[in-house]
């Protein structure tokens, strides 16, 4: 049962890491993804995958929360990023991009300095 729960974690862990730095590597900077190589593209991926999880288990052994309070902060965060931007779409309103943008960044501030203060 034990072990059951442990390779629960372990793959959810490694698909978060994996798209994550996928994420990064291929929409946060699309310009310099496109313009390598295939060879160096799958290397710059790596590359990124091996960042994100040294930043992950940097924030693990830093952050002296629960889990549960460590869950709380993500959902919350991810709503008040997210929601905005996905209600204005749902109602079909023509929105420019930098606005979404705009609308996610503020969202995520806002939990942050939520959290923080």
């Amino acid at each position: 049962m034990l072990a059951g729960v442990f390779s629960v974690i372990a793959s959810t862990a490694d698909s978060q890491l994996l798209v994550c730095s996928s994420a990064i590597a291929r929409d946060i900077s699309p310009g310099l993804h496109r313009r390598m190589s295939r060879k160096y593209g799958v290397k710059y991926e790596q590359f990124m995958t091996l960042v994100v999880g040294i930043l992950a288990v940097i924030a693990a052994i830093s952050i002296s929360s629960t889990v549960f309070s460590l869950v709380l902060f993500a959902s919350g965060s991810v709503a008040s990023s997210l929601g905005p931007a996905m209600l204005i779409i749902l109602l079909k309103r023509r929105t420019h991009y930098l606005a979404l943008n705009s609308m996610m960044l503020a969202g995520l501030s806002t939990a942050i300095l939520w959290r923080v203060l």
